[in-house]
């Protein structure tokens, strides 16, 4: 079985290229989420009162279906403590 001994610089080399690596996905990841989740720009302003409406709608959405299954599963544990 051959070892291979590491130096300091060999680590420092790797190390080094591991964060390069990392920092470069970190980006490509950011623009990916940006391009995705971004709205498209609205051209005058009843598109932008229609999109506000479509997220105020969507939070609201989210915030009630939240709140429904909390509820629920609330509901389950209480009915398992009797």
């Amino acid at each position: 079985m051959i070892r291979h001994t590491y130096t300091l610089n060999e680590i420092e080399i790797r190390r080094a290229q591991t964060e390069k690596a990392l920092q470069q996905m970190e980006q490509r990841i950011k623009a990916k989420t940006d391009r995705l989740l971004t709205p498209p720009p609205a051209e005058n302003k009843m598109q932008m009162w229609i999109g506000n409406a479509e997220r105020a709608y969507a939070v609201y959405d989210g915030v009630m279906t939240g709140y429904k299954l909390l509820k629920k599963i609330k509901h389950l544990f209480k009915r398992r403590k009797k």
